[in-house]
């Protein structure tokens, strides 16, 4: 058991994606996530795309009634250590911010609220 806790403590999640089953190409624009348990709510900040996928799921979040979310954390090589998948996403609000002192593109700011949650170890090798 020790040698397990210890493999957990010392685990090196390197990357991560984040995606929806219908919208498998949001992965590649993620900018940032942030997950508050308590409140069962995700922050996900992404860069606004040339072929405007990320700007057409965001109007398809306006009329959907749920949407599913899986976040992957990954290690140094890429295997990937666990999922956690939300499920019963709504999309309660979403701005969009444009810095242009920073002259990159512009970020969609979209807050869900979830109804599940649910993670599920892929792999006991941590390092």
């Amino acid at each position: 058991m020790d040698n397990i806790l210890g493999q957990l403590a010392t685990a090196t999640i390197n990357t991560f994606t984040l995606s929806a089953p219908d919208h498998s190409r949001i992965a590649l624009f993620i900018k940032n996530v942030e997950m508050d348990y308590v409140h069962e709510a995700i922050q996900v900040k992404i860069y606004e795309s040339i072929d405007q996928c990320i700007h057409n799921w965001i109007i398809e979040l306006k009329d959907r009634k749920e949407e599913k979310l899986v976040f992957q954390c990954l290690n140094e090589v890429g295997i990937c250590q666990y999922e956690i998948h939300f499920n019963g996403c709504q999309m309660i609000d979403h701005t969009l911010e444009w810095d242009y002192s920073k002259k990159g593109p512009a970020i969609h700011v979209v807050y869900f609220a979830y109804r599940e949650m649910k993670k599920i170890i892929k792999s006991q090798v941590f390092n």
